[in-house]
């Protein structure tokens, strides 16, 4: 995944991290800031997680069979990214997949 898309000029991170609904951390704080870097930010989220992992009671849902639909779907219509940035993943096969 790397390359200027078709789609425009704009350089583009695929971004694998979950989503935690409390917590400062998550795919939530890095697309605002990778966005103001001036980066399109091109999230794939692994889990979605009630809070993140320093909580002692976190609820988890895997989204790691998802991954290869998303994934693929982004190839069909050509996408093309000039980075990878991976956060937390729920399974080490998710950042296989990205690769």
């Amino acid at each position: 995944m790397n390359g200027n898309s078709s789609h425009n000029n704009q350089k583009k991170i695929a971004v694998i991290n979950d989503f935690s609904g409390f917590g400062r951390c998550s795919i939530a704080v890095s697309m605002p800031i990778i966005s103001a870097m001036k980066v399109q930010c091109c999230p794939v989220v692994g889990s979605v997680l009630s809070a993140h992992t320093a909580y002692p009671q976190v609820t988890v849902r895997d989204l790691t069979e998802d991954l290869p639909g998303y994934i693929d779907s982004w190839q069909r219509i050509g996408c093309d990214f000039d980075a990878l940035y991976s956060g937390y993943m729920s399974h080490v096969s998710q950042g296989e997949q990205m690769l």
